[in-house]
C-alpha cells in the first residue's frame, strides 16, 4: 500500500469537535452490520465532503480501520482541500474501474493513523458505467472484508443519479443538510430515491448550524466552563484568593467566635472505639464511598 500525505488538514473548533465525536459515536452504536456507509447531500456546497473526511479521521482516532472513498467522480475537492500527495502517479478509483490498474494500487495509507484513502484519480463526465459495473462492487465487498468502516463521499442525491447506485451496494446513507437552506420536500424526496435503492437512511445531520444564538451560546458555555473548573488541574484566580482570606467582619466575625466556647461548654471527651466496625474499617458486605 502506497502512502498518502495530507498536508492541509483543518483543526476543528470546540463546538464542531463535540458534534463530529457525537456523529461518531452514533455510527458505532448504530449496529455491527453498518459498516459501508455512504454521505451525500440534497444539494451541491453543504458540506458532505467536509463531515465525511473529520467522520473518518475520528473513527480512526478511536482505534478502527477506516478507509474513505472518493467517489464523486465528477467533481471531486479532496486531493486539492487537504493537499493531498502521493509517492508517484496518483492512480485512483476511475483507474481501477478502467481496468488499467489493480486494487491495491489505489489504496492510500494516510499519515494520520488507521485512516486509508482510494481517491477518484481521474475526473470523468459519464460516471454512471463505472459505479454500475461490477468492479465498483466487487470493490466494495472487499473494501467491507478488510476495514472496520467504509466511508463512502458520494454526489449529492438532487444533483446525478450517482448516490443512488452507490447506495445500492452499501449498508446505510447519512444526509448533510445545511441549515435553512434544504426544504422539507426536497429532503423527503431525496430519502425516498435512497430508499428505493435498498438501503437503510441512517439519519440526517445537519450543517452550517449558527453558534451566535443566545441559547447556543448558553449552553457552549456552560459545557465548556464546567468541564473546565471541574478538572484537575484548575486554579483559583488571584482575586479568588484574596476573596477566601479576607477576614469576617460584623455578625460573621461574633459567630465564629462564639462558636468555639459554645463548642467547648457541652463537649464530652472522644470515646474510645469498642470495635473494629467503629474505628473506620467498614462493615464487611458492604460499600466504602471514599474510594
Amino acid at each position: 500500500m502506497r502512502m498518502m500525505s495530507l498536508r492541509a488538514v483543518p483543526k476543528l473548533d470546540y463546538a464542531t469537535t463535540e458534534a463530529i465525536n457525537t456523529l461518531a459515536t452514533n455510527v458505532i452504536f448504530s449496529g455491527a452490520e453498518y459498516k459501508t456507509i455512504m454521505l451525500t447531500s440534497c444539494s451541491a456546497n453543504e458540506g458532505k465532503s467536509f463531515v465525511t473526511f473529520h467522520l473518518a479521521e475520528k473513527l480512526a482516532s478511536l482505534g478502527y480501520s477506516v478507509m474513505l472513498v472518493d467517489a464523486d467522480l465528477r467533481k471531486s475537492v479532496f486531493v486539492s482541500r487537504y493537499d493531498a500527495v502521493t509517492q508517484g502517479p496518483l492512480l485512483g478509483m476511475t483507474h481501477y474501474l478502467a481496468g488499467r490498474c489493480d486494487l491495491e494500487d489505489i489504496q492510500y495509507r494516510t499519515n494520520i493513523e488507521n485512516l486509508s484513502i482510494i481517491p477518484i484519480g481521474k475526473e470523468v463526465i459519464n460516471s454512471l458505467p463505472l459505479l454500475n459495473s461490477a468492479g465498483f462492487a466487487g470493490m466494495m465487498k472487499e473494501l467491507r472484508q478488510r476495514y472496520h468502516f467504509v466511508l463512502v463521499d458520494a454526489p449529492p442525491v438532487g444533483v446525478i443519479i450517482d448516490a443512488a447506485m452507490i447506495a445500492n451496494i452499501c449498508d446505510g446513507t447519512l444526509f448533510v443538510v445545511t441549515n435553512e437552506m434544504v426544504s422539507k420536500r426536497e429532503l423527503v424526496s431525496a430519502v425516498q430515491q435512497i430508499q428505493k435503492s435498498g438501503c437503510t437512511v441512517l439519519g440526517v445531520i445537519l450543517n452550517k448550524v449558527e453558534m451566535d444564538t443566545h441559547k447556543s451560546k448558553k449552553y457552549y458555555y456552560k459545557s465548556y466552563y464546567y468541564s473546565h473548573y471541574q478538572s484537575s488541574d484548575y486554579r483559583p484566580s488571584e482575586e479568588q484568593q484574596e476573596k477566601k482570606a479576607v477576614p469576617p467582619t460584623g455578625a460573621s466575625r461574633r459567630m465564629q467566635q462564639e462558636k468555639p466556647r459554645n463548642a467547648m461548654a457541652g463537649a464530652r471527651p472522644p470515646q474510645k472505639p469498642q470495635n473494629s466496625h467503629q474505628q473506620g474499617q467498614g462493615v464487611p458486605g458492604q460499600y466504602s464511598n471514599e474510594q
